[in-house]
Order: structure tokens, then C-alpha cells, then sequence
């Protein structure tokens, strides 16, 4: 599923849920910024609420503006007999018109293996046959 590319800005995300209720609050750290390489991940959501809140995302204006986009684990968000059999199908439906790289399964999350990602740090993200994230170094 992966869209490859290369992509160089500010690392910002967490929780798709979280993120996408704070658009418009005086802590939505995602409108104020167009060099954005995006992470996201959520648990026990139906698809039909993730759908709900990438279109949030995607008319706001954010989805577009993206420099890239980590989709962490989507955890227990299952087929709710609608449109979508998964969450990855259905973030990679929302982005097909983008020009920036995507990556799928990255190991962030509600999981054991839960990789550190470092809000507001420069990165390189470089997705090819595998995916790279370089945390650039802050000097």
C-alpha cells in the first residue's frame, strides 16, 4: 500500500482521534504549520469514525498540505459492514490524490513494540522498498 517518495519537515501526530478534535482549539499544532510529515494511529475506533475524521482532516484543508504521512497500527478498528474493510484502505483512499510518500504499519501505537517518535523534530522520511525516518540532529 505504500505511496514511495521522499519527504523533509516537521514530525507531528499521535492519536487520530486526539489530533482530529482539537482542530480549530487553540491547541491544534497542525494548522499552524505547512511542513508537516504527519503520524497517526488510533485504537478501538469503528471505520466508520476514522472515515469521520480524516474527512475532518482532509477539509480542513491539512491533508493536502502534508509533506508526508506515517500511519501507525490501528488497533481493534474493524469492519463496520460499510464502505471499507480496513483502516489502511481507507487512509490510502483519503491521500491518492496527494503527491507525498505514505507509509503503512509503522510500529507506533497502542502496541508492545511502540517505536519513540519525537514531536517537532526535523526528519527525513524516505519510503522505497523500506521505510527510513532520520531524526535530524538538533544543534
Amino acid at each position: 500500500l505504500d505511496k514511495r517518495g521522499k519527504a523533509d519537515g516537521i514530525l507531528i501526530g499521535g492519536n487520530l482521534s486526539t489530533l482530529s478534535h482539537l482542530i480549530g482549539t487553540k491547541y491544534d499544532m497542525l494548522r499552524a504549520r505547512q511542513d508537516i510529515v504527519l503520524f497517526i494511529e488510533d485504537i478501538n475506533e469503528p471505520l466508520y469514525k476514522i472515515e469521520r475524521m480524516l474527512y475532518g482532516l482532509k477539509y480542513s484543508g491539512l491533508l493536502s498540505s502534508l509533506k508526508g504521512l506515517i500511519v501507525g497500527r490501528f488497533i481493534n478498528c474493524k469492519y463496520d459492514g460499510r464502505n471499507y474493510f480496513d483502516a489502511n484502505h481507507l487512509i490510502l483512499d483519503m491521500v491518492k490524490d496527494y503527491h507525498y510518500p505514505v507509509c503503512f504499519d509503522f510500529p507506533i501505537g497502542h502496541i508492545e513494540e511502540n517505536l519513540p517518535m519525537i514531536e517537532g523534530s526535523n526528519v527525513s522520511f524516505v519510503v522505497e522498498d523500506n521505510v527510513y525516518l532520520h531524526i535530524a540532529d538538533e544543534k
